[in-house]
C-alpha cells in the first residue's frame, strides 16, 4: 500500500495545547498534576485531564480539527469533500451522562448512535464528505489512521482527517475500576511493581496528504496491520502480539533492523505490559530504543494510537525520544527495559507504534521520516 503523508497535526492534553509546550514537558519529563475522579462506589482515583483552554471556545475536539485543516492549507472545497476519520472510545457518552444528571427522568440514551460527535463536529466545521466512527477499545484512532491510508492509496480521496478524542465519563471510570486496572498511585510501564494506568483526556487531528510536501510533511504512514485475538475480552498472548508486529513491519516494507525506536502502548497493567515485553523482547531483541508515552499522556482510550503518535511527531521534530517516567526495574523475564531518560532520535529512520485494545484488537503502525 502506497504511504501517507502527515500533512498537519494538532493536539490539546493534559499537558498542554501547543507543540512547544508538549516537546518541553517530553524532553525534561514534567508530568501534568493528576485530578481527583470518583468512581460509583465512591473510591478516588487519579485521572489527567485536558488543560485549561483558557478563552478558547468550542469543544476540544473542533479546536484541534480546524488548526490541523488551516495548518494543511486545505481550500475550502478541498476540506468539503474529504472523508474524516474518528477513534474513540467515550464517543458522546459524556454528554449523555450530563443530560440524564440534569434529567433523570428522562432516557438520555434513547437517540444516542455512534456517529453522532463526528456529526456535530463536521457541521461545524463544513466538512461535506464521507464520516467514519471506529471504536474498536485502545485501538480505534490507529485504526481510524490506517483506514484513511487505504482510502488515500486507493486513490479515493486526495487528503484525510483523521481525529482521536477522549473525554471523562462516569462509565470508564467506574469500568476500569472495577476491573481492577487503576492504579491510585503512578502509571509505570513495565516496571515490576506497577500496578495499573491512569485515565486521560484528550484530542487530537492529523490531516493525511495522498502526495509529499517534503517542506511540511511531519513523517510517513508507511503502513500497519490489524487483528483481533478474541479469546479474553482483556489480553492478548505475546505470540499473537508480534504476528501483529510483524506484519505492521511487512506492509510497511521494512526489517526490524531498520527501526530506530518503538512507541509501545505500556499501559502499566500487569497482564498487558508482560504480553507486549514478551513480545518485544522476542521481535526487537534490543535493537533499537522503546518508549511508552502514557505516563505523560495517561491513558486516553480509544484516542491513544494517535494522541501518543502526535506526541512523538512533535518529539521526533526536535530529534528526540522522550524517556519513559516511572520505570525501575525491569519485570521477570522475558523483559524489556523501556529508556528511562530522553535521548537524541536520528533525524530519519522508521518507528514501530503499538496501540493494543481490549477484546483482543490490535494494531501496530509504522512511521517514517
Amino acid at each position: 500500500m502506497a504511504p501517507a503523508f502527515i500533512r498537519s497535526i494538532a493536539l490539546e492534553s493534559a499537558l498542554g495545547a501547543d507543540p512547544a509546550t508538549h516537546c518541553d514537558a517530553l524532553r525534561h519529563q514534567h508530568l501534568p498534576r493528576p485530578a481527583a475522579v470518583t468512581d460509583s462506589t465512591g473510591q478516588t482515583w487519579p485521572l489527567l485531564r485536558l488543560a485549561a483552554a483558557g478563552d478558547k471556545g468550542g469543544s476540544p475536539l473542533a479546536r484541534v480539527a480546524a488548526r490541523a485543516l488551516d495548518d494543511a492549507g486545505l481550500t475550502a472545497t478541498q476540506r468539503g469533500a474529504m472523508p474524516v476519520f474518528l477513534g474513540s472510545t467515550c464517543l458522546d457518552m459524556p454528554d449523555h451522562e450530563q443530560a440524564f444528571a440534569a434529567r433523570p427522568d428522562q432516557p438520555a440514551l434513547m437517540h444516542a448512535h455512534c456517529g453522532r460527535t463526528l456529526d456535530r463536529l463536521c457541521t461545524t466545521l463544513a466538512l461535506a464528505g464521507p464520516q467514519y466512527t471506529f471504536s474498536t477499545a485502545c485501538s480505534s484512532a490507529a485504526n481510524a489512521l490506517l483506514h484513511a491510508q487505504a482510502m488515500l492509496a486507493a486513490g479515493a480521496a486526495d487528503h484525510a482527517l483523521v481525529l482521536g478524542v477522549e473525554l471523562q465519563n462516569q462509565l470508564t471510570v467506574s469500568g476500569f475500576a472495577s476491573l481492577l486496572l487503576l492504579t491510585p498511585d503512578a502509571l509505570r510501564p513495565f516496571d515490576a511493581d506497577r500496578d495499573g494506568l491512569i485515565l486521560g483526556e484528550a484530542a487530537g487531528a492529523v490531516v493525511l496528504a495522498r502526495t509529499a510536501e517534503p517542506a511540511q510533511d511531519w513523517a510517513r504512514l508507511l503502513g500497519g496491520a490489524s487483528g483481533c485475538e478474541a479469546g479474553s475480552p482483556t489480553n492478548s498472548s505475546p505470540e499473537f502480539l508480534r504476528r501483529i508486529m510483524q506484519a505492521a513491519l511487512a506492509s510497511a516494507g521494512i526489517s526490524r533492523d531498520e527501526l530506530i525506536a518503538v512507541k509501545a502502548h505500556g499501559t502499566g497493567t500487569p497482564s498487558n505490559d508482560a504480553a507486549e515485553g514478551a513480545a518485544l523482547a522476542t521481535l526487537i531483541d534490543g535493537r533499537c530504543p522503546i518508549t511508552a508515552l502514557k505516563p505523560y499522556f495517561g491513558h486516553t482510550l480509544g484516542a491513544c494510537g494517535l494522541i501518543e503518535l502526535i506526541g512523538l511527531l512533535m518529539a521526533w521534530r526536535q530529534d528526540l525520544l522522550p524517556g519513559t517516567p516511572g520505570f525501575r526495574s525491569p519485570d521477570a523475564a522475558p523483559a524489556i527495559a523501556p529508556v528511562t531518560e530522553s535521548r537524541a532520535l536520528p533525524a530519519s529512520g522508521a518507528i514501530l507504534c503499538n496501540s493494543f485494545g481490549f477484546g483482543g484488537n490490535t494494531t501496530s503502525l509504522v512511521v517514517q521520516r
